[in-house]
């Protein structure tokens, strides 16, 4: 270990050994409520079972890990952390015989399956200026495997009925950048922010049988600026989505879609410790798979809130907010497999009210009263609702 940098190196050997027994009842169907009562709930009718196969698995595994820290300052750190873990089948999916219980959908163990291997990366960088308030971090990271466990259906097209197995696969892998960064201008009142994500994944498996790779690319940006003031805070700010599906052998599933958005939010302090604060968002799809994904949604909500006490021990107060004031919100998501995209919306609630009491530890040393503006310094100067609490007059 050094002064401006240390590493930590492991290794975990982890030997398991496990028994899988698979058993065939036999069938009497002229003694049914006798074996019924007796056997309790195990299946009607069993006489005897008949062990039909035996799979016994001897498995180490190899967990290693290494982290590297470097201090480049009081304020300035990277990391870059490394893990390996392997992954087993499961006893199903290990099993030598054909499952005939649903026979329109009908499951083969593997027991060739070897175990799998993932290798998982990151690292980040942060820096921090006191002087000028300038903070600013990047991540990267990502994981490859070998052997992942796939299934492999093939679906009889006279009879319909499906017939799955498993098999280990290689090739899938994914990568993510994220970076941001927050600082004030010269006169401090503004401030500009900025957040930069994207991730790319390349998923193989098989579809009817045949080997299939579904390549997803997602691209975000989102960028404000902020005024603030002894009177009232204004924030305006604006965001960009893009995400990219290719899948090789069904190119019907190909689809480029983009999510747009614009906020803006303002909060004024009153007398009597009294605050006012609004905020609006619209927000727009573009590229869905049906036109009632393609939809513009504008959300508002407005809050007041009075500060009742500022103590030594902290400060509390008592909001009252109203939220989609114009009722437009829809609660839309994508989700991606690997044989096909998934658009959904769900129910939600829509406009209504909340009356919050809101208490705030003082945890500052010295024991001094902690003010309003403590507070919104150490929490960026906003609170999770986009505005930050009545500030003492």
């Amino acid at each position: 270990m050094h002064e401006k940098y240390n590493y930590t190196i492991g290794f975990n050997v982890d030997p398991s050994k496990s028994t899988n027994e698979t058993l065939q009842p036999s069938y009497d169907f002229e003694q049914t409520e006798y074996y019924v009562h007796n056997y309790g709930d195990r299946l009607p009718n069993v006489l005897g079972d008949s062990i039909i196969s035996t799979i016994e698995q001897n498995v180490v595994n190899f967990s290693p890990t290494v982290n590297f820290n470097y201090n480049f300052g009081q304020r300035t750190n990277l990391r870059i952390d490394y893990s390996g873990t392997t992954t087993q089948p499961t006893a199903n999916q290990l099993r030598d015989y054909t499952d005939y219980s649903n026979p329109q959908n009908t499951v083969t163990g593997n027991p060739e399956l070897k175990p799998g291997y993932r290798n998982n990366f990151s690292a980040r960088f942060d820096k921090f200026v006191p002087t000028t308030q300038l903070f600013y971090n990047f991540r990267v990271g990502g994981n490859f495997s070998f052997n992942d466990v796939g299934s492999v259906t093939v679906i009889n097209r006279e009879t319909g009925v499906r017939a799955t197995t498993y098999e280990n696969l290689n090739g899938n892998w994914n990568a993510n950048f994220m970076g941001m960064f927050n600082t004030p201008l010269k006169n401090k009142k503004f401030s500009v922010n900025n957040f930069l994500s994207a991730s790319y994944q390349n998923r193989r498996n098989y579809t009817n049988a045949l080997l299939n790779t579904v390549k997803t690319l997602n691209l975000s940006d989102r960028a404000g600026i902020n005024y603030r003031s002894d009177l009232f805070d204004v924030g305006v700010g604006g965001s960009i989505g893009y995400m990219d599906v290719v899948n090789e052998i069904q190119p019907d599933n190909n689809q480029q879609t983009y999510d747009l958005g614009i906020n803006g939010n303002t909060t004024w302090y009153l007398p009597k410790n009294f605050s006012i604060n609004t905020d609006i968002n619209w927000s727009g799809r573009r590229g869905y798979s049906e036109a009632v994904y393609n939809t513009n949604v504008t959300i508002w909500n407005a809050s007041v809130t009075k500060q009742v006490f500022n103590k030594k021990f902290g400060t509390g107060s008592v909001r009252l907010k109203i939220y989609d004031i114009l009722q437009q919100q829809k609660n839309i998501s994508r989700r991606v497999t690997d044989g096909s995209i998934i658009d959904s919306e769900t129910n939600n609630l829509q406009s209504f009210f909340m009356c919050t009491f809101i208490y705030r530890f003082n945890i500052f040393p010295g024991g001094g009263s902690a003010t309003q503006e403590d507070f919104d310094q150490r929490r960026g100067g906003r609170d999770r609702d986009g505005g930050r609490g009545g500030r003492p007059f």
